[in-house]
């Protein structure tokens, strides 16, 4: 966790996908509380197919602002060496729909578990996994590359897998409200 002020606006890492569901019921819950979300709203990790539209859009872009990698929107291919602040790159860099680090910066969980079926190069997964079915050796989607990604794995319809229960220093997550 943050360990001093400036950290708060880093990107949480070192983080897996049961620890990130966790943390999205907490919040639910405490926005619930508060009289902030109503009731029936939940804060979720996307699908797979959630995020791609978010960082595509309708058009398909190979990035969140076009078809043309710019090393001066994104954090990847190592500019910085590291994690930078959320919004850093912002709003030059964001998705159509004004979503930011979309590429880049660190890989981010989803919450579409991978059928032990499903082919690597196959059709985008937008079936959830669940806590109440989690296992640590299931794989789960990871998509948006990170700061040490060139710029042809930080496109938008680049894809990973990750074992559920590893934490990664360059892999985190994003929450959306449904």
């Amino acid at each position: 966790w943050p360990s001093d002020l400036e950290d708060l606006f880093l990107p949480l890492v070192n983080i897996n996908v049961a620890e990130t569901m966790l943390f999205a019921r907490h919040v639910t819950q405490s926005l619930v509380d508060a009289g902030l979300l109503p009731l029936g709203s939940s804060v979720e990790l996307p699908t797979e197919e959630c995020w791609e539209i978010a960082a595509r859009g309708q058009v398909g872009w190979q990035y969140p602002w076009g078809d043309e990698f710019d090393q001066a929107l994104c954090n990847a291919d190592q500019v910085l060496g590291k994690t930078s602040r959320v919004f850093t790159f912002s709003p030059r860099g964001d998705s159509i729909f004004g979503c930011s680090d979309m590429a880049g910066n660190v890989r981010e969980w989803t919450s579409s578990k991978v059928p032990p079926s499903a082919s690597w190069r196959g059709e985008v997964i937008g079936e959830r996994g669940s806590l109440e079915h989690f296992s640590a050796t299931d794989r789960y989607v990871i998509r948006g590359g990170s700061y040490s990604y060139d710029s042809d794995c930080v496109r938008t319809w680049v894809r990973n897998t990750q074992v559920a229960a590893r934490r990664d220093p360059q892999t985190g997550f994003r929450l959306l409200i449904c």
